[in-house]
């Protein structure tokens, strides 16, 4: 029996995952290892590994989705020397989630829409409020200095598409595994793009910056020529299946004469490795992954399960079935 399915006699079972580190197998918060209330988990991390903007959220089998919609989620920065580079006193993380929250303040699941009354399973949930860091409808004091915004979408399934007042001040400088090669200005909100962007997963073609679920970017922002006093919206252009459009708002307030100083970002962030070039170099291997979602025969809104396979072959992950991969090799 796993821990997932003694709930609720032994507590809410928990799995702590960090999401994008480099960590061992018994240490990267598998699902399996889950634990219940009473017992406890220490895992090592060697943190080997370049600067990146990580998360960390439950990962206990079975309710993962719910123990994060009630907030287990969180940052888990890494930083080098290229990170000291460009630090500035304003570093700000923003995690955007939507929830539903009744008048009393209790925080809701939406129901399920299966035939079977004791299912907890709901593929894809949305809320109808979005929170910023666990609060609704928030303001952040900014400094009239460059800023870095560590934005990251800890949604169940709302993708974003945030208008960002001052997108044009804005380059994007890092993604979920670490700095970018080369920094990105983005675009003026609403703006028609360049075909240089037309490629750019981050903007979408009416140039707000688009954040699927557990996502990250990280912005640079020079506000050093807004007015103190200026408030921005920063709003969700998408607010699709019945959310808020409503964030954030950015009040731009004073700052010290030392922190408004510049400080440049070079042209080249991160020299990342070719990995075609290694692909073909180290004699890297291709695989055929699918992801498949079992349907229920009787209502096809709730599947049953989900099951993965490498090139044909099904693999059982509660009979420790993995896909083995080889270090030093680049897989396609």
């Amino acid at each position: 029996m796993n821990t997932s399915e003694c709930y609720p006699d032994c507590g809410v079972p928990a799995m702590v995952h960090v999401h994008g580190l480099e960590s061992p197998a018994e240490y990267d918060g598998l699902p399996i290892y889950a634990f219940g209330y009473g017992l406890s988990r220490t895992d090592y991390h060697n943190n080997a590994q370049p600067a990146a903007t990580l998360m960390y959220h439950d990962h206990a089998l079975g309710i993962s989705r719910l123990n994060v919609w009630m907030g287990l989620a969180g940052l888990y920065i890494i930083e080098d020397a290229i990170d000291a580079s460009i630090r500035v006193s304003c570093d700000i993380p923003l995690l955007i989630q939507d929830k539903k929250i009744a008048t009393d303040g209790t925080v809701l699941y939406p129901k399920p829409d299966c035939p079977v009354s004791s299912s907890l399973w709901t593929p894809e949930a949305f809320g109808t409020v979005n929170v910023v860091n666990g609060v609704v409808a928030p303001f952040v004091k900014v400094p009239q200095q460059q800023c870095r915004f560590r934005l990251v979408n800890v949604a169940n399934s709302r993708r974003y598409s945030l208008n960002i007042p001052f997108a044009d001040q804005c380059m994007i400088i890092a993604k979920e595994s670490g700095y970018v090669k080369h920094p990105r200005r983005l675009p003026k909100p609403f703006s028609s793009l360049g075909n240089a962007w037309m490629n750019e997963p981050a903007v979408s073609v009416d140039g707000t910056l688009l954040l699927y679920p557990f996502q990250r970017i990280d912005l640079f922002c020079d506000l050093r020529e807004k007015a103190i006093g200026s408030i921005f919206n920063i709003t969700d252009f998408n607010s699709e299946d019945g959310g808020s459009s409503e964030i954030l708002q950015v009040h731009i307030i004073p700052s010290t004469p030392s922190d408004k100083k510049l400080v440049p970002v070079p042209e080249v962030l991160n020299p990342i490795k070719d990995l075609r070039a290694l692909w073909k170099s180290t004699g890297g291997k291709t695989r055929n992954i699918t992801l498949e979602e079992i349907e229920n025969p009787l209502n096809s809104e709730c599947p049953m399960s989900l099951r993965i396979s490498a090139d044909g072959q099904y693999k059982d992950y509660n009979k420790d079935e993995y896909i083995p991969c080889e270090l030093g090799k680049v897989e396609r």
